[in-house]
């Protein structure tokens, strides 16, 4: 059953990186200043490296984004 949310919910912004990449990027971290400065966001840079690149899986990663980001929201 869908969850009915309020218009008033506050948003929340998040870069996931690519395969291979790290929260850490150059792109990540440049695109989190430009949020920052620009629009005065917050942008969340979770690692999705989870638990570790070699055993990284694509069921792991949403869960840990449905977890963390997500669930964080509401």
């Amino acid at each position: 059953m869908a969850k009915n949310f309020s218009t008033t919910t506050a948003l929340r912004y998040a870069y996931l990186h690519g395969f291979a990449s790290s929260p850490l990027s150059t792109k990540a971290v440049q695109l989190q200043q430009w949020f920052q400065n620009e629009l005065n966001i917050s942008l969340d840079l979770p690692d999705l490296n989870i638990p570790s690149f070699r055993k990284q899986c694509l069921s792991n990663t949403v869960d840990h984004i449905e977890k963390n980001i997500i669930r964080k929201i509401y």
